[in-house]
């Protein structure tokens, strides 16, 4: 990664850093994981910083191998990895190649829908991380008088470590973990002894089937489901709630109607927050309108008068009022003057 991406990378900022050319670069910091790149770029000129967003997504994060690339301009109030304006499409069920191809489908239908978004997808859509599939072999797990959850459990012990209980010294707790020793190769993995009711002594290898395949670079759970997210960016020139009608419309909608009892489309983020905050709106909108007509009845002694005043509102909000004649103009002769001299009534419109 450091050759084919993080070197690739100082040379097109060199310029723009050592030499000052157009947009200039103060600073700059990269930092490379294995999963993921970020690269911060701080302007000299802190007003050219939507020429330098064009140069990033133009010249500098242009045909980099095997990656995607998203640059944004970070907000000063919000600490993170994005701008502060970021909603977040969740799909979620049981089929991860399922929500990561209609993730796919949706990423392009947004970016079609919405030009100069940026969308992400959360894990990469692309599975390229090397990993061990355990199936259960159903039928020897039944003559050895178990179950799938006892060998479930059995595997968890020999990888992450199971939860056994808690140990309590007076001031703290601490979590008793049972983990058996590492392997070092899958091999070893299959050959760790398990004891059975009815068949005693049998090896994982002879109670599941393991292949070797590839998975998502991460997993993603929101509250306790597998999920693929899409982090929407928005343009700046675009409103949240414009936003979240056309993904509401055009995205989520249809593939609730087509996929609902496979996977589940839900928002998260800044539109989860516009959603609430819109719903409080209106709840503290009722609850001020129930105020204001019980003080005018207490003022006035009468509901009926206070519900007429309220139910002119409307009206007046939208504009509706009767408007006075306009006042023709009086001339009126003044002592003293000639007959030609007059005046005007401050009615008037003229003045």
């Amino acid at each position: 990664m450091e050759q084919e991406i993080g070197q690739l990378l100082v040379q097109r900022l060199k310029p723009y850093y050592e030499d000052k050319k157009y947009p200039a670069i103060k600073g700059y910091n990269l930092s490379m994981f294995s999963a993921f790149n970020v690269l911060f770029v701080y302007p000299e000129d802190p007003r050219s910083v939507n020429d330098m967003l064009t140069l990033l997504r133009t010249e500098i994060l242009k045909d980099l191998p095997d990656t995607e690339s998203f640059s944004f301009r970070a907000s000063l109030l919000n600490f993170g990895f994005n701008s502060g304006r970021e909603m977040f499409v969740d799909f979620q069920g049981p089929d991860t190649d399922f929500l990561m191809a209609q993730a796919a489908a949706a990423k392009a239908l947004i970016e079609q829908k919405l030009p100069g978004a940026n969308v992400q997808a959360e894990p990469g859509l692309q599975q390229n991380q090397p990993e061990l599939r355990i199936l259960p072999d159903e039928h020897n797990i039944a003559q050895a008088g178990i179950d799938r959850f006892s060998v479930a459990t059995a595997i968890r012990a020999v990888t992450d470590g199971i939860y056994v209980g808690e140990q309590f010294d007076g001031n703290e707790r601490m979590d008793i973990i049972l983990r058996a020793p590492a392997w070092e190769n899958p091999e070893q993995l299959q050959a760790t002894p398990v004891f059975t009711q009815q068949a005693g002594v049998q090896t994982l290898g002879q109670l599941t089937q393991m292949q070797r395949t590839v998975g998502p670079t991460t997993l993603l759970r929101v509250n306790g489901l597998r999920t693929v997210s899409l982090q929407v960016s928005p343009p700046a020139t675009m409103a949240l709630e414009d936003v979240v009608n056309v993904l509401q419309q055009d995205i989520v909608q249809p593939l609730r109607s087509k996929h609902g009892n496979d996977m589940t489309v839900q928002f998260r983020g800044s539109a989860d927050r516009l959603e609430k905050a819109m719903n409080s709106m209106l709840a503290n909108f009722v609850v001020a309108v129930l105020i204001l007509f019980l003080l005018m009845a207490a003022l006035f002694k009468s509901a009926r008068d206070s519900l007429l005043v309220l139910l002119t509102m409307p009206m007046a909000l939208a504009g509706w009022c009767d408007w006075a004649e306009v006042v023709e103009p009086v001339c009126v002769p003044v002592t003293g003057f000639t007959d030609d001299d007059w005046f005007y009534h401050p009615a008037w419109p003229g003045g």
